[in-house]
């Protein structure tokens, strides 16, 4: 109706969500999940890397929002995806919000229960679920 973002890529937008309203909530969903993204990134300090080299070790940030959920980072960027796809409400951006949310999942699995795991060696339950 009267987003006509969505037909930048020469998609249809989906009817539903191809409001005004959702289009300007995508604008303020996506700044706030950018804001919140970089925000995470800033409270990490020196713990901030982009992927894990074995055997290296970093302080566990527990402050901050890190209080709150264990990877704000993560968070933050699943609702910037969330505003985008709202912004340009068509097939592709939805197959990429999903996309995103699977990636992160294995993400989580792949670097973070193994590290868990580690440091509770003696569970044998932490320790059979772990991938690998």
């Amino acid at each position: 109706m009267a987003a006509p973002v969505a037909d930048l890529g020469g998609l249809e937008p989906l009817a539903i969500l191809d409001q005004v309203v959702f289009a300007v909530a995508g604008v303020v969903i996506a700044v706030a999940g950018v804001t919140t993204t970089l925000l995470a990134q800033w409270a990490m300090g020196d713990s901030w890397r982009i992927g894990v080299a074995e055997g290296e070790r970093t302080d566990l940030v527990t402050s901050g929002a890190f209080q709150i959920v264990r990877n704000p980072i993560f968070t933050a960027m699943s609702i910037t995806s969330v505003g985008l796809t709202l912004m340009v409400p068509n097939a592709v951006a939805i197959t990429g919000l999903g996309a995103l949310l699977i990636a992160l999942q294995l993400q989580v699995r792949v670097v973070e229960v193994p590290s868990r795991c580690a440091r509770k060696v003696r569970r044998i339950s932490c320790v059979s679920r772990s991938p690998g």
